[in-house]
């Protein structure tokens, strides 16, 4: 649980960081440097999120699975929808945006990202929510 809690909150930090700094940035890389830096973005991104994406993915089945003593199920069930709206957009959206901008800096695509990327920092924010919820709920059951 601890360590959901954990991943939930570094997703989090970084979808932040990633809507309000990074993504809206996009736009200032020079048209013929900005294939390297896309190509450099999903490496770095990619080594960043390749352990607390899927750690809190599984955590949250297993959370929905099993809830802690103490916790609703329907707290658990919000935390999992959260996580999932949330890598549901990543795969079917946000992903794919990546690869048009691979090919070379397109406005159009930079302003879809920026945009659906606020689902996602919602979804990503809800869940560190929940989670935290989650560990507050379970923590204040008495040892028994």
């Amino acid at each position: 649980m601890l360590a959901h809690l954990a991943a939930a909150w570094v997703m989090a930090g970084l979808i932040w960081v990633i809507q309000v700094v990074h993504y809206p940035l996009f736009d200032r890389v020079a048209p013929d440097r900005f294939v390297d830096f896309e190509a450099e973005h999903a490496r770095r991104i990619t080594l960043v999120l390749a352990g607390p994406m899927p750690l809190q993915l599984v955590l949250a089945l297993w959370l929905a699975a099993s809830p802690p003593g103490g916790v609703g199920r329907g707290l658990v069930l919000v935390n999992l929808a959260a996580v999932g709206l949330a890598l549901v957009v990543t795969a079917a959206v946000s992903a794919p945006l990546h690869g048009v901008l691979g090919r070379g800096f397109d406005p159009a695509a930079h302003r879809r990202l920026v945009a659906t990327n606020l689902v996602r920092t919602a979804a990503w924010t809800a869940a560190a929510a929940s989670a935290t919820a989650i560990a507050a709920s379970a923590l204040a059951v008495p040892a028994g």
